[in-house]
């Protein structure tokens, strides 16, 4: 693995951290298949790899970013350089703000929009099918970043040892 000094576009995606629609998550793929090798290149800046990135940012699960990990998978070794810590504790650090108001209310958009796209459904749904939509979008982002990092710390378990 090498450092270099242009920011890539991999390195800016991972980077995100503002709640998106599922359509921004779905680049992941496309942006390693045409550029696999800068998985596994650090930042000069930072030191850190994409998937520090990503886990660190804390909207993104596990199975968003399997692509990444199986692009470099070696990342889940590396301490961040940043913060000290292996990406899986990025990742469980992170999910303390994943049920902000944002987040859960676009999850809660996106599942009565259903896979048509239909975001103007929400502003003509009842009010109590609204909150209805916000509570279960909130307990499903739960769950994701709960199986998130269990699925990481499966990866490595020795995330939890003491250096």
């Amino acid at each position: 693995a090498t450092c270099s000094p242009p920011t890539y576009l991999l390195h800016i995606w991972s980077a995100y951290n503002q709640p998106t629609y599922r359509s921004l998550q779905g680049m992941l793929t496309p942006l390693i298949q045409a550029y696999p090798e800068v998985a596994r290149i650090c930042e000069e800046e930072t030191g850190r790899y994409p998937l520090h990135h990503a886990m660190c940012s804390g909207n993104k699960s596990w199975h968003c970013l399997k692509p990444l990990f199986e692009a470099a998978p070696f990342v889940l070794q590396c301490i961040d350089p940043v913060t000290g810590f292996y990406p899986a504790c990025l990742m469980a650090m992170a999910a303390q703000h994943v049920n902000d108001p944002l987040s859960v209310e676009i999850r809660a958009r996106q599942n009565s929009a259903g896979d048509k796209g239909l975001v103007s459904l929400w502003y003509i749904m009842p009010v109590g099918s609204r909150k209805e939509a916000m509570q279960r979008a909130a307990k499903e982002l739960e769950c994701e970043a709960l199986e998130s990092i269990y699925l990481a710390l499966r990866a490595f378990p020795r995330a939890l040892m003491k250096n």
